[in-house]
């Protein structure tokens, strides 16, 4: 037995060093609760490896198995959690996708559970309601956000992610809070890029000079809302 000890960030990390790499097999079969963009994601890959899968997400739309609240465990026994070997958790709410992932891991103690969060501290509560893998959007950003400071490709955790650099001229003398970027569009900014360099450290409190590159984060349909709502053009990192 190996006992190690550090911060989150740490542990994460070295969680992410020993866990074995998950193999899929024609023969499992995977719950998918909640289709958005993880969840489509998710789907798609499935699909294509041709693995039985059962999708859940409370609206009725393409591809959609069970129509209904995956945070029910009426709904999740429908759905097969009690005998499946993996679920994927990607609800728009994390108090939601920690109530499914507490769930699933009651129904069936041996299924693999991947959840997705949109904030941070969830991350260590995900883990405790029972995940196995948890898929942190700030962090992921926080890591593209490094490799471009590195100068390194950045690549998207998904394909329907999109990482670009933006001129901040429309939000001079606008706080990043008041700036209606999220709210408006989708995406997100995880970084700022003016004459000292280019930043990880984002201020919701920051007013804008408007002299400034902003890098984005976002699905293709909220990179190209910004790109309208704005009227800007994307700048060629290249």
């Amino acid at each position: 037995m190996l006992l190690v000890s550090g911060d989150q960030d740490a542990l994460e990390a070295f969680s992410d060093f020993t866990r074995p790499p998950r193999t899929l097999s024609q023969d499992d079969r995977i719950v998918i609760a909640g289709m958005g963009e993880v969840g489509q994601a998710a789907q798609s890959v499935v699909a294509e490896a041709e693995i039985d899968s059962v999708t859940i997400d409370i609206e009725d739309r393409e591809q959609v198995d069970i129509v209904a609240d995956a945070t029910s465990e009426a709904v999740l026994c429908e759905a097969g959690v009690e005998s499946a070997d993996a679920i994927i958790v990607g609800l728009p709410d994390d108090s939601a996708s920690l109530l499914s992932t507490v769930l699933a891991r009651s129904l069936n103690r041996n299924i693999e559970v991947l959840t997705r969060v949109s904030d941070t501290d969830a991350t260590r509560k995900a883990l405790s309601a029972g995940a196995d893998y948890v898929l942190s959007v700030p962090r992921v950003s926080a890591r593209m956000v490094a490799m471009e400071l590195r100068e390194e490709d950045v690549l998207a955790p998904a394909s329907q992610v999109r990482f670009v650099r933006v001129p901040a001229d429309p939000f001079e003398g606008v706080r990043l809070a008041d700036s209606g970027i999220y709210e408006e569009t989708g995406c997100r900014v995880i970084g700022i890029e003016e004459d000292t360099g280019l930043s990880g450290t984002v201020d919701p409190d920051r007013r804008f000079t408007g002299d400034e590159q902003l890098l984005l984060v976002g699905t293709d349909e909220d990179v190209q809302q910004f790109l309208k709502r704005f009227d800007v053009s994307s700048i060629d990192t290249g």
